[in-house]
């Protein structure tokens, strides 16, 4: 013990929890005590980290972070527990923790992807209905979560007869006809469609070979 009008001391972790008591005299001689007990944490993880996501340029969500804090900084200058992305790139958040009031810090990864525009339609070269539960159904693949407002899938065989025909991108041809299986062969295929959201139209057509 040492009379001071400073109290300093090394930060030991080993110190946690010890209380410390200091006794103060006025100019007029009269005495206090005040004790206080010393807390130490050691460098821990961010509580519920957000991960890294993805966004579709059209459905952009808040980001809402829940990490027991206050004076929610981030790098964009804005404040707040929550943040609207508007580019791809590092959102870095800085926040006192409540029960510690240690200076915490958490980047998120956020990736802002065209998904209307990086949409892609294409089909399968060949398809084998055998009852085997792969392979089984010859439909358009697409990438275009938003869906057609207008959609045509025909299937013709090699005299150019229709033998199936369809308005719904979900669904595609089991390979029979007239309730029958179809002949072992190639076929020709025809798509138009027109995008949801942009309206842009687009047509697909080529050839599928049926196996079993």
């Amino acid at each position: 013990m040492q009379n001071t009008n400073s109290l300093t001391f090394n930060l030991d972790t080993a110190l946690d929890h010890n209380i410390y008591s200091v006794q103060m005299v006025d100019e007029c001689g009269n005495s206090y005590v005040s004790s206080s007990m010393l807390e130490v944490f050691l460098p821990h993880l961010v509580e519920n980290p957000l991960p890294d996501t993805t966004f579709c340029l059209h459905e952009i969500e808040v980001i809402n972070v829940e990490y027991n804090g206050h004076d929610y900084q981030w790098n964009t200058g804005e404040f707040g527990s929550y943040i609207l992305p508007d580019y791809s790139g590092d959102y870095i958040v800085n926040y006192i923790e409540n029960h510690t009031n240690c200076l915490m810090s958490d980047t998120i990864n956020i990736t802002l992807e065209d998904c209307i525009g990086n949409c892609v339609v294409l089909a399968p070269t060949g398809f084998s209905p055998d009852g085997n539960g792969a392979n089984d159904i010859f439909r358009v693949v697409t990438s275009c979560n938003e869906g057609f407002d207008y959609y045509l899938f025909n299937v013709y065989n090699r005299w150019g007869e229709l033998i199936f025909s369809t308005n719904d991108w979900r669904q595609g041809w089991d390979g029979t006809y007239k309730g029958r299986d179809a002949e072992i062969g190639i076929y020709t295929y025809y798509v138009e469609y027109t995008k949801s959201i942009t309206s842009e139209k687009g047509s697909l057509k080529g050839n599928v070979t049926l196996i079993r």
